[in-house]
């Protein structure tokens, strides 16, 4: 019975692809069509992503934080019913989620180079004598 099972939902998601295959033979068929536009959209809207991931980190941080102190604070109100690990462990979390964004800012720099627009060459990691 599971046999038949799944045979049912290969042939529904096979059936599927064919579907959008036929729908959009664009898409199937023009391959430097979607390398030219795959290029122009991540030209595009590439530079903005290291922005908006640090502002969502920075906030989840924050929110995760005061999430922590608020469960410290009921700890200290009523300890038999609040564990204290809890708002340890969201005190840290939020520590860590802010400090992602200066992180990948470290490794970006000792990696690639002193800014965005550097690009790793192979003097960059060569070391004289």
């Amino acid at each position: 019975m599971k046999k038949s099972v799944l045979m049912s939902e290969m042939f529904k998601w096979g059936v599927l692809a064919v579907i959008v295959a036929v729908a959009m033979p664009e898409l199937a068929m023009a391959q430097e069509d979607i390398d030219t536009r795959l290029r122009d959209v991540t030209q595009a809207q590439l530079p903005v992503f290291p922005y908006v991931l640090s502002a969502v980190c920075y906030i989840g941080g924050a929110f995760m934080m005061v999430s922590g102190a608020l469960s410290l604070k009921k700890h200290a109100e009523n300890p038999t019913s609040e564990p204290m690990s809890k708002g340890i462990a969201r005190l840290v979390t939020g520590g860590v989620i802010t400090a992602v964004p200066t992180l990948t800012s470290l490794l970006q720099t000792s990696v690639i180079g002193s800014s965005l627009g550097d690009e790793a060459t192979f003097s960059n990691f060569t070391t004289t004598f």
